[in-house]
């Protein structure tokens, strides 16, 4: 099996692209699972068609730090937003 795997990866690709091609595999995986607890995997493969999508190799390189980024900042807009509202409705009793 792992022979039949080396002749199709040798057809189809050179060297340095196989290298960079595990790099990015092998890096793909550990940001995924480094922020699992952050982002959720569904928001991570949509982040990934998004920006991929957008601006090529470059969105799917950028993607999960864009899509966290775009979760902290929707985080803490609502987080703010919900404070506002609490206070506003505590002055007005």
């Amino acid at each position: 099996m792992l022979q039949i795997f080396r002749d199709w990866a040798r057809r189809y690709f050179s060297d340095p692209q196989m290298i960079i091609l595990g790099l990015m595999l092998l890096l793909g995986f550990a940001i995924v699972f480094l922020l699992g607890k952050i982002l959720m995997p569904v928001a991570i493969i949509i982040s990934v068609l998004l920006f991929g999508g957008l601006w090529g190799v470059w969105g799917v390189f950028f993607a999960i730090p864009l899509a966290t980024l775009v979760n902290t900042v929707i985080k803490t807009w609502l987080l703010r937003s919900e404070a506002e509202s609490g206070t506003d409705e505590a002055d007005a009793c």
